[in-house]
């Protein structure tokens, strides 16, 4: 393993009022001794937000996790007049003031960078349509003082190493280092650099605007894995999901009360989606119909205690929650957070393992599930989460079960035990009655196959738009060569 070395006095170091020292930030003051230079600040307004904000209505909102890694956005519905206890942490955070409203070209940067510089941090650029949304204080806000785009971009591919040399190793982020508003003021720009990308900002912005639309024809060509899944469920089974989404919608089906009866007098059913899921899936020939509690145990997670809160810098202790796991079934390990040792032992026996499957069950997005992974495999799970420990792996693949809950004909069953109040709630004796169609481990492994192959066909559109990516950084990076 190689030493890096590097020669400095005390009063080099003395010139940063935290006197940091270590090897990175030295080397690149050492190596960075352009004369034409723009600093920071002659190219970008740091913006502070000191007013409190309290949206009153409807209103989006961002963390770190809603941002991936290229900068797309998605962020949770929410609102202080209905409150979804799914949210609650955001909005306990955002009454603590971690929240800030953002204009048109702003570009936000995370205080958390990978320390590797093959990995781009999360960056976005605001642009009119994504202005309406609100963002975590832990974004640092940017505002370009001259062409936004081409700005971001240049942060994005060869401006990115200035950030990384002037970023901090702190405990508790393994793998990352961070940002700070005082740091960023240390970097100096080549002025020679920066003034060939604006020099040529008509052309550059040009060829960048049809990469971004070819980029976004691409995005709009692929297919999600869900709907991947229930391709591949009409398929095996014969069943027609397109056929009934009209009948999703309608208000009115013609029904016997003995159709309808419910055996649970005080709960308020979707009878709509009960006639469709009995009429309309169930009576497919050939089908045995197998209730999930037949095939799992189902257990909850657990709430932090009171006054508790997830943590930013690691521990040895997980907290997975609902917003860590995407509709496509994939848990975002790089963004769970931590909690306590303390915390940890409170509730230590509500824990996730290699291949059980987790099922939301609280707020907007009842229904999402996912396999847990060996990286999360002993970790803990919120109480917004339905723990589905599988009795007998010989007889149930836990992908093939997990694909089955993902796939309409579960999830129509999902909406209609949904208790219909102000907070969505399905209750774990109801998770037990949703039925899964039951087949052998052959014709189950057959299936799982089509889905993940029907999905992997699709990476070659991923790898396309990467390479569309590159392209943008390769522009930048030439001009600025000439």
């Amino acid at each position: 393993m190689g030493v890096k070395c590097f020669k400095t006095n005390c009063c080099e170091i003395s010139h940063e009022k935290t006197l940091r020292f270590d090897n990175a930030y030295h080397l690149y003051k050492s190596q960075n001794k352009i004369t034409e230079y723009y600093s920071f600040c002659d190219l970008f307004e740091i913006k502070q937000e000191s007013e409190k904000i309290i949206p009153e209505d409807d209103f989006y909102y961002c963390q770190i996790s809603n941002i991936s890694k290229n900068g797309d956005l998605f962020p949770v519905y929410l609102n202080f007049c209905n409150r979804d206890e799914l949210f609650e942490s955001f909005y306990k955070k955002i009454e603590k003031g971690d929240i800030i409203k953002v204009s048109e070209d702003d570009i936000l940067l995370s205080f958390l960078v990978p320390q590797d510089l093959s990995i781009i941090g999360k960056f976005t650029l605001i642009t009119k349509e994504n202005s309406n949304i609100f963002f975590t204080k832990a974004l640092i806000r940017l505002h370009p003082k001259f062409n936004a785009k081409l700005l971001f971009y240049s942060l994005r591919s060869v401006l990115y190493k200035d950030l990384i040399s002037i970023s901090r190793i702190k405990k508790g982020y393994t793998g990352y280092a961070t940002i700070d508003e005082d740091d960023l003021k240390r970097i100096r720009f080549p002025k020679r650099h920066i003034d060939s990308v604006l020099a040529n900002a008509d052309g550059l912005i040009a060829k960048i605007n049809d990469i971004e639309q070819d980029i976004a024809d691409l995005k709009n060509s692929k297919k999600p894995d869900i709907y991947i899944i229930n391709e591949i469920f009409n398929e095996e089974f014969g069943f027609d999901f397109d056929a009934l989404a009209p009948m999703v919608n309608c208000k009115t089906h013609i029904a016997q009360f003995t159709e309808i009866a419910n055996d649970e007098l005080k709960f308020g059913v979707s009878l709509r989606l009960r006639y469709i899921f009995r009429h309309f899936i169930k009576p497919m020939p050939n089908i045995n119909w197998k209730p999930l509690i037949k095939i799992v145990k189902v257990k909850g997670g657990k709430r932090l205690p009171k006054g508790e809160s997830v943590l930013d810098e690691e521990t040895d202790y997980k907290y997975i929650k609902v917003e860590d796991l995407n509709w496509n079934g994939f848990f975002d390990i790089e963004n769970i957070k931590f909690i306590s040792k303390a915390n940890h032992e409170v509730i230590k026996q509500y824990i996730a393992e290699t291949d059980d499957i987790l099922l939301t069950i609280v707020g907007a997005t009842i229904g999402k599930c996912g396999l847990v992974p060996e990286e999360l495999s002993g970790e803990n799970i919120s109480e917004n989460f339905a723990r589905l420990i599988i009795r007998n792996r010989k007889k149930w693949i836990p992908q093939y079960l997990c694909y089955a809950l993902m796939s309409k004909c579960s999830q129509f069953q999902i909406d209609e035990y949904t208790g219909k109040s102000s907070q969505g709630k399905l209750a774990i004796f109801r998770v037990n009655k949703i039925l899964i169609p039951e087949v052998d481990t052959d014709k189950q492994s057959e299936i799982v196959s089509k889905i993940e192959q029907r999905i992997y066909a699709q990476k070659g559109i991923d790898d396309i738009i990467e390479s569309k990516r590159q392209e943008i950084s390769k522009l930048i990076e030439n001009i600025m060569e000439c």
